[in-house]
């Protein structure tokens, strides 16, 4: 059986390439020759010659028919075998375009790669800094445990306070069964608020 190289050079499909300038990019325009797009049509569209070391892996998702444009990263972290990707956003002319990538990559490929350019770290997951933790801990567990105590237990969603009883086994769970829980008395006021003395 013979086959056609003819045949199969009009089968495949050639996978578009782009200029990284915002010219090329938005003027991107869907080939008549393929017919109208459908409602699903993603097209990934490699960038054209050699973009640069801070740009390799970097490839736009383009739906023709909403004319949207996507940034995407793939990237293989050394030593794994999956190769990851990562989103970095929609073009927008004038506010998010090739400059703004451009500068975002730069970033992640400073802080995410080794001298050789081999990426050592995940770019996807971000770095939490010892500043941010310190800032979003502000209070001990026991600051406030003293601090619901000395509110009276407040209720969570109203206004008010809440019951007596279950003030009473709020603060056993809190405090614990020690001979502090033992001088509190838990009273209800005329409004049926938990009162402690």
């Amino acid at each position: 059986m013979e086959t056609n190289k003819e045949d199969k050079k009009s089968n495949t499909s050639q996978t578009p390439t782009v200029k990284w300038t915002d010219k090329a990019i938005f003027n991107l325009t869907w080939p008549k020759s393929k017919g109208s797009p459908t409602k699903r049509t993603r097209v990934r569209v490699k960038l054209e010659g050699n973009p640069g070391a801070h740009l390799r892996g970097v490839y736009i998702n383009w739906q023709p028919i909403t004319n949207k444009k996507s940034v995407y990263l793939d990237y293989k972290l050394k030593g794994e075998k999956k190769n990851g990707t990562m989103v970095l956003g929609e073009l927008i002319p004038k506010v998010k375009a090739t400059q703004y990538y451009t500068n975002k990559l730069i970033d992640l490929s400073n802080s995410h790669k080794d001298g050789d350019g081999h990426w050592i770290s995940n770019p996807n997951e971000k770095k939490v800094s010892k500043q941010f933790i310190l800032k979003t801990q502000r209070k001990t567990i026991r600051e406030v445990i003293r601090m619901i105590v000395e509110a009276q237990f407040p209720r969570k969603n109203a206004v008010g306070f809440i019951d007596y009883q279950t003030a009473r086994s709020y603060a056993r769970i809190l405090m614990g069964y020690n001979q502090r829980f033992q001088h509190l008395s838990f009273l209800n006021n005329t409004k049926g608020w938990a009162k402690l003395n």
